[in-house]
């Protein structure tokens, strides 16, 4: 028995109590996030900045990545009256912001247009930006430009900073994360910084999905040689403390209710938040300060590319060009030789699901073909509710044009009960059955129901018509009345 007065609790298995106490790890370095550095609202000068009251405070994920960023810019001095900063994929984000109170211009870039097909980001116009400030700053400091990451319109050596939060990783494919990096190290003025976070999967599997090209060990690696013209600041620590509450994943379905943020101190240690659920891998954001060095960035066909990455990565490409069957070539041998390992399942996935599009377009009339592919992605996925919906999701559509109701229905209402399923892709995938399965009441009131549900998790009205209502009006007119969901 343990004497719980005794100072000797070996062999007891019980955590340090140090566990739920906040940390302050010394910047710059890379690191995975961890909600104990801003459970008491973050240590930099952005944080101090930023109004007590102010929404995002506990939005564990982003405020632990806009304070990163914020403590690295300021433990190397970065942020002064000379300084010229550059923002990736920055939105609306505060962080932008308090830059502009600090450096002597800031330019923030992103996909804001209308026809950019990036919803995050959209506004009616970069003019609306300026307004949602939290905080005053010098309007004349900053400027906001609809732009793409790997062609930035800025000249040669033009910047002595550049930030991105989780935006990186939005590219289609890895030579396309190549040409940001590149792009980053012409910007910069030698000596210059770039200080990102973006997505890392903590699975040994990579999650490599086209839009979502999480860093891991092997790709970090990768990176490092394919980049010596940066120098990676401070120590490499990639521990992950999967304990504390606020990292734990949730489901993908949940994320609606962490964006009803306040400013409540018990939100930092609600379940959840840092690490999502994605396919069946977990992603958490990593930081890395980056120095522009001597060297240069190779471009794709110049760097030394692990064969599995090049095939996949060159296989993509001819995908996106509309080169079905010299994409297929590519991928099916890759997909082969992933699917055989355990560890590879989830990159396996990825690699199925573009070549089972391929198999689609190119071979439409080869049902057997596309039935053989869709078989092995199914053998593929796991016992039990988490499946990777946006894979799989393809698997119900086909099964579903060649014939095969029941098949397409199971898949999909797996997809589903996925919790690693946003609430759009459920929301998507009820309006297909419904439409589908119209005359099955009972897997119709399913269907509703699970919307019904996502409107009990705070899931916006607007959402819900977009992703359910608007579809299902779309195929049934006057039979969707009793079926939208308000």
């Amino acid at each position: 028995m343990i004497d719980p007065f005794s100072s000797d609790t070996s062999g007891s298995g019980l955590y340090s109590a140090a566990l739920l106490e906040p940390v302050n790890r010394a910047m710059p370095r890379t690191c995975l996030a961890d909600a104990r550095e801003v459970i008491n609202g973050g240590r930099s000068g952005f944080a101090s900045a930023m109004p007590p009251g102010l929404a995002y405070r506990h939005g564990l994920r982003k405020w632990w990545e806009w304070d990163a960023i914020a403590r690295s810019c300021e433990a190397l001095g970065v942020l002064h009256e000379t300084c010229d900063a550059v923002g990736l994929g920055v939105g609306a984000e505060p962080l932008m912001f308090y830059l502009a109170q600090r450096c002597r211009s800031v330019v923030g870039l992103d996909r804001y247009a209308d026809d950019s097909g990036w919803r995050e980001a959209r506004f009616a116009g970069p003019d609306l930006i300026y307004e949602v400030s939290p905080v005053d700053y010098p309007r004349d400091r900053l400027r906001v430009i609809d732009a793409d990451m790997r062609r930035l319109p800025l000249g040669d050596e033009s910047c002595d900073l550049v930030w991105s939060c989780s935006s990186v990783e939005h590219v289609a494919r890895p030579a396309e994360l190549l040409e940001v990096f590149r792009e980053v190290h012409r910007v910069l003025r030698p000596g210059g910084v770039a200080v990102i976070t973006t997505e890392y999967a903590l699975l040994e599997t990579p999650y490599l999905m086209p839009g979502v090209l999480a860093w891991d060990a092997g790709l970090m690696a990768w990176l490092r040689a394919a980049m010596p013209g940066f120098a990676w600041e401070g120590p490499t620590d990639l521990s992950y403390e999967a304990l504390h509450p606020g990292n734990a994943p949730v489901p993908r379905r949940d994320l609606w209710q962490l964006e009803q943020r306040s400013d409540r101190p018990w939100d930092g240690f609600r379940a959840g938040g840092v690490t999502r659920l994605g396919g069946i891998s977990l992603l958490t954001p990593i930081l890395s300060t980056l120095r522009k060095a001597e060297g240069s960035v190779l471009a794709w066909d110049q760097a030394d590319v692990p064969e599995n990455l090049k095939a996949y990565g060159n296989g993509l490409g001819f995908y996106a060009q509309g080169q079905h069957a010299e994409a297929a070539g590519l991928l099916a041998p890759l997909f082969d030789e992933l699917s055989e390992r355990s560890d590879q399942r989830q990159w396996a996935l990825h690699a199925a699901r573009i070549l089972l599009e391929c198999r689609a377009i190119g071979e439409p009339q080869a049902t057997g073909a596309i039935r053989a592919v869709i078989d092995r992605m199914l053998g593929l996925s796991l016992e039990g509710a988490l499946q990777d919906a946006d894979c799989l999701d393809l698997c119900g559509y086909l099964l579903a044009e060649i014939g095969d109701e029941e098949a397409a229905w199971q898949v999909d209402r797996s997809c589903i009960e996925s919790p690693s399923t946003t609430a759009e892709h459920v929301m998507q995938l009820a309006a297909r059955n419904v439409i589908r399965g119209r005359g099955d009441a009972a897997r119709v009131k399913w269907l509703r129901d699970v919307v019904v549900d996502l409107r009990d998790r705070m899931v916006p009205a607007g959402e819900i018509d977009r992703h359910f209502n608007a579809p299902v009006r779309a195929a049934l007119g006057t039979q969707a009345r009793s079926l939208v969901v308000v």
